[in-house]
């Protein structure tokens, strides 16, 4: 007599499935404590990629952007001393020549390094908001960093994706019904009115012949420094305030008032 075997089969898928599943139980709850439902679509607790190193560093050349801005004001300053006299030697120009474009290769290669480091801030900045779970928002990573060499655009778009940044760190699912930072207006103000100055001054630098019209520009590059040491300092606040805010959303942490002081 043949034997039916498919009782057989029939019990060794039963076994398979009650075989232990630990593993599939402890994944569950992982990705359960990975994600959040709100509003009906998960948002995530996990860095796509931790800016803290990236945050750290570009705090450090902010700060040595600073040092090197007053480095310039004083530079500036000395011109202008030398260039209020009635007379000035032709030694006394050339060192002043010389000591002012050593000057301006410093500031313009820590310049040069604190923008990459802050353009490449910007992207991460934005990445990790999109893999939060926010959805929507206007600007990719790549156009919140091209946004700033689009004339015109770079006027108030750069300023725009990073407000829609700061709102999804605060809630992925709910970005568009957050606040924003007054730090961020105060960052973007000094940015617009830093760069429109140094236009002005660039310019002024390159027809300036007589000494009256060489020290009003040096005047001028004087203030533009101050401000850019203003907008270093302004952008610092604005790292730091944003850092925080992503910082306190992967941890579960209770998301830092917009006007609370940084620390």
């Amino acid at each position: 007599m043949s034997r039916d075997h498919s009782d057989d089969r029939y019990d060794g898928r039963d076994r398979r499935d009650d075989g232990d599943d630990r593993p599939r139980r402890r994944l569950r709850d992982q990705d359960r404590d990975d994600w959040d439902d709100d509003r009906d679509r998960p948002v995530r607790r996990r860095f796509v990629r931790d800016p803290a190193g990236l945050t750290a560093f570009v705090q450090v050349m902010l700060g040595l952007s600073i040092l090197t801005h007053l480095l310039s004001a004083g530079s500036d300053w000395l011109e202008i001393e030398l260039l209020s006299r009635q007379e000035i030697t032709e030694a006394e120009a050339e060192a002043n020549d010389l000591r002012q474009g050593v000057v301006g290769l410093v500031v313009f290669g820590v310049y040069l390094v604190t923008a990459v480091a802050v353009l490449k801030w910007v992207y991460r900045a934005n990445r990790n908001a999109r893999g939060f779970g926010a959805d929507d928002l206007s600007a990719s990573p790549g156009w919140a960093v091209g946004y700033f060499f689009v004339p015109i655009l770079n006027l108030f778009r750069p300023y725009q994706a990073m407000r829609e940044v700061w709102q999804a760190s605060r809630n992925p699912a709910d970005w568009r019904g957050q606040p924003g930072s007054p730090r961020l207006g105060l960052w973007w103000a000094l940015w617009v009115v830093s760069n429109l100055a140094g236009q002005v001054q660039f310019r002024l630098a390159l027809r300036a012949k007589t000494q009256d019209e060489l020290a009003a520009q040096a005047r001028l590059s004087l203030g533009v420094g101050l401000l850019d040491i203003a907008l270093c300092l302004s952008l610092m606040a604005v790292v730091a305030g944003l850092y925080r805010l992503q910082v306190a959303w992967v941890r579960g942490d209770d998301i830092p008032d917009p006007h609370d002081p940084i620390r």
